[in-house]
């Protein structure tokens, strides 16, 4: 089984763990800790020093035209919408930051999804119409590219509509977005 390592950026302590059962220790009911875990110690103490990926990515955007979106939905039960949050960068090194509310009722039952898919939508637009030619997402909730790769079943209308605006993406660009 491949080593794993927990780094912990907020919570009891903090640090690098080589065993879930110490990172827990130091997370669970922990108010809005903040962990990952890695494969390797390198991604783990980037993620500390609050680098996460970006390091990695890099070299990617200096091979062209290329972006690379930091994507996040969230949603406000009490006002019964959600939103996004996204960062993009840039081989030039821009930063463009986003956001948006969305209180679409037939969307909103999905909470923080809807958001995040919102959020991933919105980049992909941002890309093609800034004349990019790859986007890569960064996101946190799997279901955004186990569906678009048929893994995971897409059950509902909102989530089909989410795989063939990616796909007709796809058509427009000669490039599909990676995750």
């Amino acid at each position: 089984m491949p080593k794993k390592y927990y780094a912990v950026r907020k919570g009891r302590k903090t640090g690098i763990f080589e065993n879930w059962t110490e990172c827990e220790e130091n997370v669970k009911g922990y108010p809005s800790a903040e962990y990952k875990v890695f494969a390797n110690r390198e991604d783990a103490e980037l993620y500390l020093k609050g680098f996460d990926q970006l390091e990695k990515y890099k070299d990617i955007l200096s091979e062209g035209n290329e972006v690379i979106a930091y994507i996040d939905g969230s949603y406000s039960e009490s006002l019964n919408k959600c939103a996004f949050g996204c960062v993009i960068l840039t081989k030039e090194g821009d930063e463009q930051k986003f956001s948006n509310v969305i209180a679409n009722s037939e969307i909103v039952s999905l909470r923080n999804v809807a958001g995040e898919i919102e959020g991933v939508k919105f980049a992909v637009k941002w890309a093609c119409e800034n004349e990019y030619k790859k986007i890569i997402i960064c996101h946190d909730y799997e279901g955004l590219s186990k569906w678009y790769y048929g893994e995971w079943q897409a059950n509902n209308k909102y989530v089909k509509d989410y795989i063939e605006f990616l796909r007709s993406y796809k058509e427009f660009s000669q490039k599909a977005p990676s995750f």
